[in-house]
């Protein structure tokens, strides 16, 4: 049974629960195989503007058109990072549907010319996709079997260049992700499904190998948390538009 976009007020109330103990509501679209799909709100926006502006006439109050208002007023204006930098100060992107774009100029994810967002978001797909594969699909591979080095490539090696050592070692740091990541936000449904607790395991087992100075920190599933879950919220809100302007 197909179930409706998260309302602001769920969105908002669900927001405010993080680190509490209180109940938030969460309602979420799940296909029958449980599948969580987090889709870029950036590309997804940028898509649906052209298609808002030409029904904007007829519904103008509605609420995709503020949806497109909202872009408008955040983002196609000269200083746009300062603008929304004092927004974010303010308070004022609080129940924002951009706040996920917000986020990613804040951290320099983004280019300040906008022309090139798109090719910034492709870019950083490609290499957290070539992490992934170094550090999870890979993690035991052998590069060239006609040199491997047996007394090195030995369950038994207490070496410390040997892939199996490594590969106990990633093994452990995985278990202490995981019990971490099934003990965040247990109040909010969105973090108790596979999917998204898989998500959390990689990202933050890719950060960990990425930055192996600094390793893996109990208390790190709970900075990211918020970020999936603002991805998720802005995806959700872009939907309910679309779903608006197609009615129309």
């Amino acid at each position: 049974m197909e179930t409706k976009a998260p309302s602001l007020e769920d969105i908002l109330e669900t927001l405010d629960g993080f680190g509490k103990k209180e109940t938030g509501r969460l309602v979420m679209q799940q296909s029958r195989d449980d599948t969580i799909e987090v889709t870029d709100p950036l590309t997804a926006a940028s898509a649906s503007l052209e298609s808002l502006e030409e029904n904007e006439g007829s519904f103008s109050s509605s609420t995709s058109t503020s949806y497109r208002d909202e872009w408008v007023r955040l983002f196609e204006r000269k200083d746009y990072v300062a603008a929304i930098k004092l927004e974010g100060i303010r308070g004022g992107l609080r129940s924002s549907r951009f706040r996920s774009v917000c986020w990613r100029v804040y951290l320099e994810c983004l280019s300040e010319e906008q022309a090139q967002w798109e090719a910034d978001v492709k870019k950083s797909r490609q290499q957290y996709s070539d992490i992934k594969q170094e550090h999870i699909s890979n993690s035991l591979r052998e590069d060239n079997q006609e040199e491997v080095d047996l007394a090195l490539f030995n369950p038994l090696s207490q070496e410390e260049d040997s892939p199996w050592n490594k590969y106990f070692q990633d093994k452990e740091t995985k278990q202490m992700i995981t019990q971490d990541v099934i003990r965040t936000f247990p109040e909010i449904p969105f973090f108790q499904t596979s999917d998204v607790r898989e998500m959390l395991v990689n990202l933050l087992f890719c950060y960990c190998k990425e930055h192996e100075d600094l390793g893996y920190k109990q208390g790190m599933h709970e900075l990211l948390a918020p970020l999936i879950f603002v991805l998720h919220c802005d995806h959700q809100a872009f939907l309910h538009a679309q779903e608006i302007s197609s009615q129309l």
